[in-house]
């Protein structure tokens, strides 16, 4: 069983990808090549592992 996922992007879709994933409990790395304003994601930030 599959318990890290990447996701490409933090824009609306990739949020929600996460949200989701983190549902299920697993870990979730994120990449993204253009960060989002801190105050646009900080619901997220505790949920993920960032690659900038």
């Amino acid at each position: 069983m599959l318990d890290s996922f990447f996701v490409c992007g933090l824009a609306s879709l990739g949020q929600n990808c996460v949200i989701a994933l983190k549902k299920f409990g697993v870990k979730v790395v994120v990449i993204e090549k253009n960060p989002p304003p801190d105050d646009e994601i900080r619901h997220l930030l505790p949920l993920l592992f960032l690659l900038f």
